[in-house]
């Protein structure tokens, strides 16, 4: 079939298949708009068997979190 490509031919194809606009292009999928509830009880259909909520109701802050050294 094909044969791997080591050396400086693995390193040129590399090259020639880099793309700049790679660089720039969203790499995550955007996920669901969020839906925020202030003072309100959540619908039943956010809670799982137990109780809690279902994790495609939880979402992830946009909270950054950086530290010192």
């Amino acid at each position: 079939m094909f044969e791997k490509r080591t050396g400086l031919r693995a390193w040129y194809d590399r090259f020639a298949a880099f793309d700049v606009a790679q660089l720039f292009s969203r790499t995550k999928k955007i996920g669901p708009p969020r839906k925020v509830f202030v003072n309100e009880e959540l619908p039943q259909d956010y809670y799982d068997h137990k109780g809690r909520v279902k994790k495609e109701h939880v979402y992830v802050s946009n909270q950054v979190i950086t530290s010192k050294l």
